[in-house]
């Protein structure tokens, strides 16, 4: 189950989910196991992180993110991907903010 261009309307929790049906099916068959990661496609990467296909594929050439290239087409592992999608996340102003006023208190 592959998603294609078509789906690109999904909502995110939608892409998950047939991630997630995926990767159990993937592990029932015994192709993958416990840890292993499941390769995910340009545009699913799109969808999950939000951000345009094209974002995605210059982003991945320009090593921004982590890929496999095999012959043409480009995958990355699921796991490795949301992780970086993490590592993104900038501190909202309260987080900020708190941490201004926690810094205050011990000074």
């Amino acid at each position: 189950m592959i998603i294609d261009k078509t789906d690109m309307g999904d909502t995110r929790a939608a892409v998950f989910t047939r991630l997630v049906e995926r990767m159990d099916y993937l592990a029932e068959i015994g192709i993958i196991g416990p840890g292993e990661d499941l390769m995910i496609t340009v545009e699913e990467a799109a969808a999950i992180s939000c951000l345009d296909v094209n974002t995605i594929r210059q982003y991945a050439q320009n090593g921004k993110i982590a890929r496999y290239k095999i012959e043409s087409s480009v995958r990355f592992g699921l796991r490795e991907f949301c992780e970086w999608v993490s590592s993104c996340r900038q501190p909202s102003i309260a987080e900020r903010k708190a941490e201004k006023d926690k810094a205050k208190v011990t000074a």
